[in-house]
């Protein structure tokens, strides 16, 4: 379970900057670092989240 976490926000974080960064001119703005805090903060929100619904999925019995 620990894999499917760390690939789920890895490959958000990447996509997410990537996506910005494709939006943003060249080079990215001075107040891009906050883009860049609040992407952080969204990851590790979803960590958070993925790792609670994860635990619930798995509680979960086959009916």
């Amino acid at each position: 379970m620990k894999k499917i976490k760390i690939s789920e926000t890895a490959v958000f974080i990447i996509g997410s900057l990537g996506i910005a960064l494709l939006g943003a001119d060249f080079p990215p703005p001075l107040g891009f670092w906050k883009i860049i805090v609040v992407i952080s903060l969204v990851a590790l929100i979803q960590w958070y989240y993925l790792d609670w619904l994860l635990e619930r999925i798995n509680s979960k019995k086959a009916y």
